[in-house]
């Protein structure tokens, strides 16, 4: 873990890489710009956008940060193409994809657990390359799974939709 003198803040890519995120992180188009290219800058940075699902919010992402390039890929021999010059990449890559990236920095993935990417990228972790994930973003849903878990065992309605079903 690195050092820092007292009263020195870490910057969020100094967490990220030494493990001690102290809170949740995720994508932020803002953040990037500023931190990734510096404000005022005019290199405009490559947002590599690869989950269809998220085709209704890309949009708006466009229209908040128009100095970012934001470009969606969806077919494998796409996304390897788009890449080669892209900084950010929000979803997940294949081991050649990743190969064939050239300038990333940075990847955010779409779930809390990253142990796909490490295991389809093994040398993804000694690359330099920030990887951040979406800790917390189902964790609502989870514990009313949970609890609705819970009060259906604890009230028998296992046995109850049995019954039902068997016509009991």
């Amino acid at each position: 873990m690195l050092k820092r003198k007292r009263n020195v803040p870490f910057e969020p890519f100094d967490r990220l890489r030494t493990g001690g995120l102290r809170k949740p992180f995720v994508f932020s188009p803002a953040f990037a710009v500023h931190t990734m290219k510096g404000e005022g800058n005019q290199n405009r940075m490559k947002v590599l956008l690869l989950p269809e699902f998220g085709k209704p919010f890309y949009p708006a992402l466009e229209e908040q940060f128009p100095g970012v390039d934001f470009v969606e890929a969806y077919e494998p021999d796409q996304i390897e193409r788009e890449v080669r010059d892209a900084d950010i990449v929000f979803g997940y890559l294949t081991g050649s994809q990743f190969e064939a990236a050239e300038q990333l920095k940075w990847i955010q993935t779409l779930d809390a657990g990253m142990e796909g990417l490490y295991n389809a990228i093994p040398g993804i972790a000694d690359s330099g390359i920030t990887v951040t994930n979406a800790r917390g973003a189902g964790a609502p849903q989870i514990g009313e799974h949970a609890v609705t878990m819970i009060l259906m065992f604890s009230r028998g309605m296992d046995r109850f939709m049995a019954k039902q079903r068997d016509r009991e």
